[in-house]
Formats: C-alpha cells, structure tokens, sequence
C-alpha cells in the first residue's frame, strides 16, 4: 500500500530488453505486464513476462538471438494470455531503483516501446532514482507527480509541469546540474515566475507531508 501522504510518481522508463522494446512497438495498442523479478548473486534477474492475446510462438521469436537475453522459457501458453520466463543482465532501471530505495508498488506495464511505473515515495528518493537513471544514460519521462491519498494532486496542473521539469533536468540535483535561470529558460517563462511556481509547489508538497505523518 502506497503511503498516505507522500508522493506518488509515475515514470516511463525505455526497456533495457531490446526484444521487450520491440515486441511492444510491434504491438503498440497491447498492454504487457512484468509481474516480478527475482535477482541471482551472478548479477542477473529473472523476469515474468505477460503477454496477453497473443501465440507463444510469436512472443518467444523476439527473444531469439537477443544479446540481452541469456536465457528464457515459456511457463503457460493459453488462449488468453502466454507467460514467458527471461533471464537478463541486472538492468539500469533495476539498479536504479536499488540505489535510491524506490521500488514500484505494483506490476510494471510495457506499452508501445515504454515500461511504465509507480513509486510511493520521498522528494529525494525520487530525485535519486532520477539521477541514477541519468547517470546510467536511460531514456526516461517523468509522466505525473500526484498525492498517493484519497485527497487527490497535491499540485495545480501547472505546478506539476514545473516540478516534473525540474526533477528531469536536475534542479534537484547536489549540486545542481540545472539553475533556476536555465529552468525559466527551459519553461520559456521568467525567472521570477518559474521560483514562484517552484516555492508554492514545495510548499504544498512539504506541508501535506508534514501534516499527514503527525
């Protein structure tokens, strides 16, 4: 269960699986889910794939010959559905989300060439992830930042795009990769404008946050 309070983010991360990655573009209106991962001590993780809607035949050629794939099996083959175990590289987006303490709190999704995901967690924590997934030059999108409670956004729509732009360039950051002039630059707005819609949204973040953890 998500913690009441804190933040929720939901980022899209580009698949470090290159079969993943195109076997979702092929597909763009299916929806595959991941359903676990389980890492080895020999630096590696077993993931489960599902794949809804389509033959065992047409997932598993993808895998075939795939460099990122050292091994994988199909587990069922159903009309509905097949579920196909692969045995890859520990990925970046893994490492990540270890080195930050931020894991989804539920199934990751993949959709047209994105694995999408969700982490109820700190500002920092999240930055971290972020950070590390810069590092590790990872594709990303920041895709929302909402309230993890009945309460619904924490942010106004704008306070949103503003904050999801500075956690993607690194405003951050220690120290920070990105000032607050080239965030008014990047936001084509002022740089009085882009701190005052900074400080009102870190308000209202810090103050839900000290309120509900009292």
């Amino acid at each position: 269960m998500p913690r009441s309070g804190m933040p929720t983010v939901h980022t899209k991360v580009e698949p470090q699986i290159g079969a993943v990655a195109c076997l979702s573009r092929d597909h763009p209106n299916t929806t595959f889910r991941m359903l676990g991962n389980h890492p080895v001590d020999d630096g590696t993780v077993f993931v489960l794939l599902e794949a809804p809607d389509l033959p065992g035949e047409d997932v598993t050629t993808y895998f075939e010959g795939d460099d990122d794939v050292i091994e994988y099996e199909i587990i069922h083959d159903a009309e509905t559905a097949v579920f196909v175990r692969i045995r890859i590289p520990l990925p970046a987006p893994h490492r990540a989300g270890i080195s930050s303490g931020s894991v989804p709190h539920a199934a990751l999704t993949v959709r047209n060439g994105w694995i999408h995901g969700e982490m109820t967690t700190s500002m920092e924590r999240i930055q971290e992830f972020v950070s590390a997934l810069r590092e590790a030059d990872v594709r990303y999108e920041v895709a929302s930042l909402t309230q993890s409670d009945e309460t619904g956004a924490i942010l106004t729509e704008r306070q949103q795009t503003v904050v999801e732009t500075a956690v993607e360039h690194g405003y951050y950051e220690t120290p920070r990769s990105c000032t607050l002039e080239d965030l008014a630059d990047v936001l084509d707005v002022h740089r009085s404008t882009a701190g005052d819609v900074l400080n009102r949204a870190e308000g209202r973040i810090i103050t839900s946050f000290v309120r509900d953890s009292s």
